[in-house]
Formats: C-alpha cells, structure tokens, sequence
C-alpha cells in the first residue's frame, strides 16, 4: 500500500506541494552547461546511503539491494534514458543508450558477472537529463558504486514524489534492511558526476544550502570513507540529517542504543527499529527547510541531530573533516553545513 505525504492540518485526502524546484536557482540558460547549476544538478526526492565495503558488499546481500532497486523501478523504466554498468575496473566500463530488459536486475547481474568477490569498483549507473558530456543531470536515477565505501544514490522527479508514485512504506522497510551503516533520504539535488571528479561546479550548490538548509546537496562521493577506516569512527559518521534518517551498527550502539537514541525525542519524531539500525523520520513531510515556510518543522531535524552529534573532534570537524561540499575555496563553509543540525551554527551564520 502506498504511504500518502500529508498536511497535519489538512483534510485526509490533501497531498502536500512545493514549488521550490521551480526557483530560478536551478535554472540553466543553456541546458547543457557545466557553469550554472541547472546544467550539472536537478531537484530531486533523493535516497544516498554509506556501507563498510566487509559489511556491504552487494555480492553478499543481493536480496536486500535488490528489494530497495525495485521501489524505485517503475520510475526508472519510465525515465531512465541510459546504463552504465562497471562489471570490472576498466578504464571504459560497459555503456549504452539504451536500457534492455535484462538489466533490470542489476544486483543479481553482478553477482552472476563478477568473479572475483573482492573487487572493487563495480556498480552500475541508470541515468536521466542530458549535460554537456553526460546523461546524468537527473532527476532521476540509481547510482550504485562499491569504492572506497559502498554507495547507493538513488533519486525522482519531486513531482513524482508528490504524486506519490515512490512507495514510502516500501521505501522505509527497504531502508531498514539494507547493509549500511548509515542512510538518508528527502529533498536533495540529483547530481552529475561533474560533482564527484572537478571542484568548480560545487560552488554552485552553496547559494542553494543557503536557501534551502535542510535539503541534501552534497554528492554521496564526498562521504565516502576509506576501507581502512573502517573501524576509525572519528574518521567516519553518519550521512547527516534528513526526513529519513537511518542509523545502523556500529553507529548505533557507539550513540548509547536505540532505546537511549528515542528517549525524550519529540513526539513527531517516529521511528522503526531493527536487530542492528533505526530509522526516523521527521514528521509527516519532507522540508526544504526555507525560512517562513517549514519553520514549524525544522526544529525536530534539530532535536535529531543534537541526539546524532558525533563525538568530540569526530567526523565532520576540523580535525577531520570530509572532502568539502562546496569546494576547497569554501571549506568552512561545507563544515558549517554539514554540522548544521548538530551545532546549529549554519543558521546562526544565516541570521548574520
């Protein structure tokens, strides 16, 4: 059964809208350039999420990627305009134009294809929105990469989200089987590769994080965390804070257990659990967090934050701090953002 975003104040039947992607932030005069946001980056309803690669390997877990795949598929099969598929680490990796019908299993493709089972650098990519180079503006896509850690990107049209075609009670109960240690998913930005490989463009998300504090910006690359790593969780923390939040081992029972993480949360906050994660979910909505417009909602992604604020000098800080969102000529500024539901301190720098 598909789960309805509704207003709290609004009839049964009422669907709450936004009309932020419309803003002229993420316009582009010319569709295909690589200098202003709308040709590298789209508004999205957006899922990223971070996996240790011993503990996430979708050669070890196909059922449970495949379960997340499938919520997403029917969108995909609508939109998605082209494949990339990495079965090894090859410099020009399989690539069409087209998507056939075999390929809708991506993760039991893997896992007949690829032989050796320590191999990084596989994946596969469905794609939507031509750039200048690349079929990967969005908004809608699946991104799936083992790397560094295991990453999973997946995004919609926010019109799709509001005409409810994503299955939210089917998106929730995948989420919180997958294998990673850390998820999110909510308003974000459908991001091109450009992000991940050239610096220039990332200055362009910043006027949006100004504006929009709560959506996700960030490319899931920049989160990523080296496998040896793994076990450092100074070096290492959650994706951050959104509509849906999960938080899986060994974060969870580093941040006192799911029974001490719910104690004292507000009531809007509600939450799923499992033998080893749990995922919130911020009121009935997604928010952009646009100041006069989700202000009655913006303080629970506080309240959760101050509950998930990594340790001390732990990841993201200045001792250790994450590639930056906006650029290496903006690293306080991505700081700020990435810990601004934890301290508070990107919103203070707004209200300056």
């Amino acid at each position: 059964m598909t789960s309805r975003v509704l207003l709290k104040d609004a009839g049964a039947d009422a669907i709450h809208r936004t009309g932020w992607p419309s803003d002229g932030l993420f316009q582009a005069s010319d569709p295909g350039s690589l200098k202003e946001l709308g040709g590298v980056a789209t508004p999205a309803f957006r899922l990223s999420a971070q996996g240790a690669l011993r503990e996430a390997h979708p050669l070890d877990h196909v059922q449970a990627y495949d379960r997340l795949f499938q919520v997403f598929k029917p969108i995909l099969q609508r939109d998605a305009e082209r494949l990339t598929m990495i079965e090894e680490a090859v410099a020009d990796p399989r690539k069409r134009t087209t998507v056939t019908r075999a390929d809708w299993q991506p993760f039991h493709h893997l896992k007949r294809v690829v032989d050796n089972y320590e191999r990084y650098w596989i994946g596969f990519d469905f794609q939507s929105g031509r750039t200048a180079r690349l079929h990967d503006r969005g908004p809608t896509g699946f991104r799936f990469r083992v790397a560094r850690s295991v990453q999973v990107d997946a995004t919609i049209p926010v019109s799709s989200f509001e005409r409810q075609e994503l299955d939210i009670a089917a998106l929730k109960a995948a989420m919180l089987g997958l294998p990673v240690r850390t998820a999110l998913a909510g308003y974000g930005m459908a991001t091109s590769s450009h992000f991940d490989r050239n610096e220039p463009p990332r200055s362009l998300l910043l006027p949006v994080a100004r504006k929009y504090p709560a959506i996700d910006v960030c490319p899931s690359p920049l989160r990523a965390w080296f496998p040896n790593e793994d076990h450092d969780l100074g070096r290492s923390w959650i994706c951050g804070i959104n509509w849906l939040t999960l938080v899986g081992e060994p974060f969870l029972s580093v941040l006192g257990g799911a029974e001490r993480l719910l104690k004292g949360l507000p009531r809007a906050i509600e939450a799923d659990v499992s033998d080893r994660a749990v995922l919130f979910q911020l009121g009935e909505r997604p928010i952009t967090g646009q100041k006069d417009e989700d202000d009655a909602l913006l303080p629970l992604y506080h309240a959760l934050g101050r509950r998930l604020k990594p340790f001390g000098e732990g990841c993201p800080s200045v001792r250790w701090p994450r590639e930056p969102v906006f650029g290496s000529g903006a690293a306080h500024s991505s700081l700020l953002w990435e810990r601004r539901f934890y301290d508070g301190r990107w919103f203070e720098a707004l209200r300056e």
